[in-house]
């Protein structure tokens, strides 16, 4: 009976592996594909990400230098593809593997009215409506329409953030978000560091025409940055080399006696891409003793051996002169109209970057900045030297988690983080963030974010001997908390967006230059500042034409100080930062010609000249002020352009006693050989 049955289940047997062989064996597929941008450029370095809809599968890869990128392995399945790149759309696709899939050239959009890709609030890439934190992006297309100089100037139409300049151009210029201390953000140029330590930048030096985009990024940031992103980061990212080579060459001149050159080569062969910018700037301002010259040079090169690895060094030198008359609006008397500054900033960065697997993406990389500033004033020159070497690793993990890292369902991201610090000033802290991303329709999206950050003393507040700013070496690091809640809505198949944005921060052991009674001036430890307040924001694109426009209303004051006069005491407004502050600008490109106006307004808000004591001034009056550019491109290689600044010509000081430019008219010609038709 046994031997009866034993061919049979042998003949069943065979027949069922005979039937499940092909399944079991299953040889892995490939996918494949090129990305390109919308005029059919191809697109280096972009991030493609496929997850398993099915389970904890995950494969990603770079485009190579063709823009193109290969993934070996998938088993077959259900897929979703993700492909990142910075300032493009994210490109989603759901994939049925079944077979080796070869896709049709993917186009990514540039300059998406709600949706792009950052890199800064949280280092690595990741898509605007998976932040939880308000963000802002000035692309190249914004750039090269407005005709800026400089990329501070650049930062004027961002809401909540206000831009100070002491005086004319090359005057020092300081950036106060979301009511915040001037040295409470971050500023980053292609992820160098360079603020001073305790935060000090002057953003008057850099100009645009390496710029490639500019990312801003609100909240607190210290739990990713570190000290000193205790109101936001500004990161600028230079360019880099072109698919094809190419080299351009402007002259610019106008009033004030104004005058500039620039000049750039940029270019790839195989495996290596360059990109080098050199400027020079002179314009004599107004009044005596005002010039200023600005010489820079600034420099991207890559190297990406495979799809899978890539090398970046960048680097920037910017040289400057000019006069430091003091102030020079009416009725106020400087105290060195012959003063004059030297400075000069170098900077470079060496990083690397290598996918090791489908899951860990490192980072390594070493910065270097160098910033020598000498003052020459009728008591001789003082001296500021500052040189900082930083090594830096990081690892990306991404692990499946329903869909993908930090994805949770197709609605809702979060992402949190926290830093711990060991630092010789202020000791070990611990700063945390949290942000969270809920899509509630495809049109809508609630947001909020909270976090805590620290900046500590920079060497001027703890260490300098001159008697009108002593320093303290007792200080403590200034701290914050701060939370913010958002609500984001489209309209007209996301032809228009808003959002509208509450945010409140609280700063304890504010850092400021108290005037003491013998005429000298210290630096303390005042006490405890709030600035909240509101934002809205509106953008919308109609073919050629892109409107943006921010409102912002500010709540800032102190709220409790051991200072007894003006502007240091408990509910004294925070200086320099006004209440109601808002912008409209307008840019309309077509194929041959490209049209930008802005305007912008400033409030009242609390300022004083600190000449007397006590103080006299306690306010500086509101301004609008409006400029615009045109420019015509003759034939592919020749244009022209003008740009016309304060066009109705408003007389208004942005710090009080440093008298503003009025009208001011620029025009020029740029020529351009080689890169994309």
């Amino acid at each position: 009976m046994f031997e009866t049955r034993v061919p049979w289940l042998c003949h069943a047997v065979s027949l069922f592996l005979f039937t499940c062989t092909p399944i079991f064996a299953q040889p892995p597929a490939a996918i494949s594909g090129c990305v390109e941008d919308s005029t059919h450029a191809v697109i280096p370095g972009a991030t493609v990400i496929l997850t398993s809809s099915d389970g904890p599968a995950r494969f990603q890869a770079q485009t190579d230098e063709k823009g193109c990128f290969g993934l070996a392995g998938v088993r077959f399945g259900k897929y979703q593809l993700r492909i990142l790149v910075e300032a493009f759309s994210p490109y989603e696709k759901d994939l049925v593997v079944e077979g080796p899939v070869r896709l049709d050239t993917v186009i990514l959009e540039i300059q998406p009215i709600r949706d792009t890709v950052l890199v800064t609030a949280t280092r690595t890439p990741a898509s605007s409506v998976a932040l939880g934190s308000s963000v802002d992006v000035i692309d190249r297309a914004q750039i090269r329409a407005s005709e800026i100089r400089t990329a501070s100037d650049l930062l004027r139409n961002i809401g909540s953030l206000t831009v100070l300049r002491t005086g004319n151009a090359g005057g020092i210029t300081t950036l106060f978000l979301r009511g915040g201390e001037s040295d409470y953000t971050k500023i980053l140029i292609d992820g160098i560091p360079v603020n001073q330590p305790g935060g000090v930048y002057d953003f008057a030096h850099i100009p645009t025409d390496n710029i490639d985009r500019i990312e801003i990024v609100r909240g607190p940031r210290s739990a990713v940055f570190g000290s000193d992103a205790i109101t936001g980061v500004v990161q600028l990212f230079t360019r880099p080399g072109t698919s094809s080579p190419e080299a351009d060459y402007s002259i610019e001149g106008g009033s004030f006696g104004t005058f500039e050159q620039r000049a750039a080569i940029r270019g790839s062969w195989k495996k290596i891409d360059a990109s080098n910018t050199f400027s020079r700037l002179d314009t004599d301002n107004i009044g005596r003793n005002n010039d200023y010259r600005n010489a820079s040079y600034f420099g991207n090169f890559g190297f990406t051996p495979d799809s899978r690895q890539m090398l970046r060094a960048t680097l920037f030198h910017i040289s400057t002169k000019a006069g430091a008359p003091g102030v020079n609006a009416p009725g106020f008397t400087s105290f060195g109209p012959d003063d004059h500054v030297h400075r000069l900033e170098r900077a470079g960065g060496l990083t690397y970057r290598a996918l090791v697997g489908s899951r860990l993406t490192q980072h390594l990389a070493y910065r270097l900045y160098d910033h020598d500033y000498t003052y020459f004033s009728a008591f001789g020159p003082s001296y500021v030297l500052h040189t900082r070497h930083r090594g830096e690793y990081h690892g990306d993990v991404a692990f499946h988690l329903a869909g993908t890292f930090s994805y949770l369902w197709k609605r809702l991201y979060i992402t949190a983080s926290v830093r711990a610090e060991d630092n010789t000033t202020f000791g070990t802290s611990e700063n945390p963030g949290l942000a969270v991303s809920f899509r509630v329709r495809p049109d809508t999206r609630l947001r909020f974010s909270a976090g805590k950050g620290i900046k500590e003393p920079n060497f001027t507040e703890n260490f300098s001997e001159n008697r009108f700013f002593f320093g303290n070496p007792d200080l403590l690091a200034e701290r914050s908390r701060s939370w913010e809640t958002a609500i984001e809505q489209s309209f007209g198949h996301d032809r228009i967006a808003a959002d509208l944005t509450w945010f409140d921060n609280r700063f304890r052991n504010l850092i400021e230059l108290v005037r003491q009674p013998d005429g000298s001036s210290r630096y303390q430890n005042i006490g405890r500042t709030l600035a909240r307040g509101l934002e809205l924001r509106a953008r919308t694109r109609v073919r050629q034409v892109s409107i943006q426009s921010n409102y912002t209303y500010l709540d800032g004051h102190i709220q409790q100080s051991n200072q007894t006069s003006f502007p240091f005491r408990s509910r004294d407004p925070l200086l320099r930062r006004p209440r109601h502050s808002g912008d409209f600008a307008v840019t309309w490109s077509e194929p041959r010609w490209k049209a930008y106006w802005s305007s912008r307004f400033i409030g009242r808000r609390a300022d004083s000249d600190f000449f007397a004591f006590p103080t006299p001034l306690t306010s500086n009056p509101g301004y609008t002020a409006s400029d615009a550019s045109f420019s015509y491109d003759f034939v592919r290689q020749i244009s022209a352009f003008v740009r016309i600044e304060n066009i109705f010509d408003r007389d208004y000081q942005e710090v009080l006693g440093y008298q503003a430019l009025g009208r001011g008219v620029v025009v020029g010609t740029r020529v351009r050989l080689g890169g994309e038709k």
